[in-house]
């Protein structure tokens, strides 16, 4: 399944796809998806797609990954849901079932 990601933190945005590995988000040169964030790990937590869901998954980041407002190791991502890594909060607009797209907008 390939899913695209859509991310903006207020200064850049951010189109990556998800073929067969995961999108690792964090300040890391070797992130995906890279912020610019202090309070992100070099690499704080990535997107899965998995049996027709998104899982997000935290990579053992200092300051947590938190799926609304509660902090998580692994979880399937619902549409609604609010993500908050680092400063940045982003919200999950759509998982589609049969379409190969998900967005995530900033909230902050």
């Amino acid at each position: 399944m390939s899913v695209r990601i859509v991310c903006e933190d207020g200064k850049q945005q951010h189109e990556i796809a998800i073929e067969d590995s995961p999108v690792v988000i964090g300040r890391g040169d070797d992130a995906t998806v890279r912020i610019d964030d202090r309070w992100l790990s070099r690499r704080h937590c990535e997107f899965e797609s998995l049996d027709g869901t998104i899982v997000i998954r935290d990579l053992g980041s200092k300051h947590g990954t938190f799926v609304n407002d509660e902090p998580i190791d692994q979880l399937h991502l619902n549409p609604g849901d609010v993500i908050s890594i680092g400063l940045n909060k982003f919200r999950i607009e759509g998982i589609p079932a049969e379409s190969d797209t998900v967005s995530v907008y900033s909230t902050s």
